[in-house]
């Protein structure tokens, strides 16, 4: 174990601290083709709303070569920090934006298309601390505080996404964010700080949106909009939808019916899920849902999967339980998109894969029968590893890393593993944009999961190469 420097202490008060690595951790970090920079968006200005129209036609995925399968090398401490959980995030509440527990994969992939020639960089940490901006510089240990929830009226919730250039932050914020499951609107601030801008000028009254995501050419944001229930932006029972806008934040376009949606590598295609349905008399949270995959153009939307599609027999995989999903959640590109992983909820939890092409080779991963599942982050540059959050009935938060080129064994250990009873909690995973290292807080007291109060951890770089930690 080696250490980057001298530890910084870090106070946080936060609902979560979210993740998000710019260029490569300090490392060169060199782009695999150019990114238009995005026009300075207008205030206030927009375009009509034009509604994407299915056409018969078909896409392909994108056709890039597969990283090689590395280990994970020792992991080193970064930056001691303390977070005061205003809310519990459980599995059964992954899709709340305010509760949200990482970074999202395309916010981090969207920067390894930063430039045609080799750029070195200080590699810096976007996070949310008590509803600000905060960006940490990961050599010097400097902080700065892009938006300051104390001195304006917006809180940041959710994920904050770097654009392809690194030059500017998108992030959701409402003006009442310590209240649950309040309205949100996405705005755009440069990483270097100045005038925060709303991205879209005229957001209808009852609509929240949230997530936003950069498409990894630069060209367009997507994010997910929830729409009111009786005045109400219920995360459960709100149905949602998929909005694209151009970068400088003109032509808002609705993409698709479906929530936590995802960009492919080559930003031709998206993966999403439904919201399911809640069946009266039963539970308050969705089930059967279906993963879906839709062009980028608003076309060729289809199914390849939906939860009464996946068997409750994974006897075939040497996983001893039956499976049940009860619902789809977090799908990502993995493998130069020729892959579609995702995540499941029910009785067990499961990490499953299928071909993105044509919905064949349904793959078993990772199950837990009590417990299960939350996001998945896929290794940017087209790579074939894949991290998973887990919520283990140990109550200590986890994540571990799986190799997709490998032939799946559920009963075998998978690559590497972080967090657990002995080892303490390991939450908010992220990937360095060159997909080398990992990024993620080490949480040294008891299980977060239903916890109101300070979680006392340290931020690691978990370094992929020779060596296992």
């Amino acid at each position: 174990m080696f250490e980057l420097g001298k530890k910084a202490k870090i106070r946080i008060n936060s609902s979560l601290l979210v993740l998000l690595v710019m260029l490569s951790l300090g490392l060169t970090a060199c782009a695999e083709s150019s990114t238009p920079t995005p026009n300075p968006i207008v205030p206030g200005a927009t375009a009509t709303v034009a509604q994407a129209t299915p056409v018969p036609a078909t896409t392909s995925a994108p056709s890039q070569t597969t990283s090689a399968a590395p280990t994970l090398a020792t992991s080193t401490p970064l930056a001691t920090v303390t977070i005061v959980a205003s809310t519990s995030t459980t599995a059964a509440t992954t899709s709340i934006p305010t509760t949200s527990a990482a970074a999202t994969t395309s916010a981090v992939a969207a920067t390894t298309a930063a430039s045609t020639t080799a750029v070195a960089a200080p590699a810096q940490l976007a996070y949310v601390d008590d509803y600000s901006l905060v960006v940490l510089n990961v050599s010097t240990k400097d902080k700065r505080k892009l938006v300051d929830s104390s001195t304006t009226n917006l809180g940041i919730i959710g994920n904050p996404a770097w654009s392809g250039d690194n030059k500017t932050l998108a992030f959701a914020a409402s003006t009442s964010p310590k209240t649950p499951n309040s309205r949100s609107s996405i705005y755009l601030i440069p990483a270097s700080g100045g005038t925060v801008i709303p991205l879209i000028g005229n957001q209808p009254a009852n609509s929240s949106d949230y997530e936003p995501l950069w498409s990894p050419d630069g060209t367009t944001i997507m994010f997910t909009r929830g729409l009111a229930v009786n005045g109400q932006f219920d995360p459960q029972r709100s149905k949602h939808e998929i909005w694209l806008v151009d970068a400088n934040g003109q032509n808002p376009r609705k993409l698709a019916n479906g929530k936590q949606p995802i960009w492919s590598s080559d930003s031709l295609r998206v993966a999403f899920v439904t919201d399911g349905t809640i069946k009266p008399g039963g539970s308050d949270f969705p089930e059967n849902n279906a993963l879906k995959l839709i062009n980028s153009k608003g076309q060729n939307e289809w199914e390849p999967l939906n939860t009464a599609k996946i068997p409750s027999d994974f006897s075939k995989f040497n996983y001893p339980f039956s499976g049940e999903a009860r619902i789809i959640q977090y799908p990502a590109f993995v493998d130069g998109g020729k892959t579609l992983a995702f995540t499941t909820i029910g009785a067990t939890g499961l990490v499953l894969s299928i071909n993105s092409l044509n919905g064949s080779e349904l793959k078993l991963w990772n199950g837990q029968h009590e417990g299960g599942y939350a996001r998945t982050y896929a290794q940017p540059k087209a790579g074939s590893l894949l991290i998973f959050e887990g919520l283990p009935p140990t109550g200590y938060r986890s994540f571990s890393v799986v190799d997709m080129s490998k032939a799946p064994a559920p009963d075998k250990p998978v690559l590497q593993s972080f967090g657990g009873p002995s080892r303490g909690e390991a939450l908010f995973p992220v990937w360095s944009s060159d997909g080398t290292q990992i990024a993620y807080l080490a949480a040294s007291n008891s299980p977060t999961i239903g916890l109101e109060g300070p979680v006392n951890g340290t931020i690691m770089l978990a370094k992929i190469g020779a060596g296992t930690p």
